[in-house]
């Protein structure tokens, strides 16, 4: 009767620990995915930093110290499209490190039980 007991639980117990190998195993993929994603928006800001750098590289050459402009509107209303695009990838990127932080703190979690 013991040793029936004793089985019981061992099956309990197997399935409980498979149950927490799959869930690990979803945890590390949406991991790698924020990952991924995390560094795509990386990547996407880096070039958005460029493309303002060279926006505010040329709005020096057609505005000249004097504050009269020429006729480069177009390109300023394009800098601030940028600029507001650049500030939305930068709160996703926070968003993201944060989520992936979340999901590393459950993982670590979910090794303990």
């Amino acid at each position: 009767k013991e040793i029936k007991l004793m089985h019981k639980e061992l099956e309990l117990l197997s399935v409980q620990h498979t149950q927490k190998c799959l869930e690990n195993s979803q945890l590390n993929q949406e991991l790698q995915d924020h990952r991924q994603s995390l560094m795509q928006y990386q990547k996407e800001n880096q070039e958005l930093k460029k493309n303002q750098r060279e926006t505010d590289k040329m709005s020096q050459l057609h505005f000249p110290l004097n504050g009269k402009q020429s006729h480069v509107a177009p390109q300023v209303n394009d800098f601030y499209e940028m600029e507001v695009i650049l500030r939305a990838r930068e709160a996703e990127m926070q968003f993201l490190r944060q989520e992936a932080r979340s999901l590393r703190d459950e993982l670590k979690i979910a090794r303990m039980v």
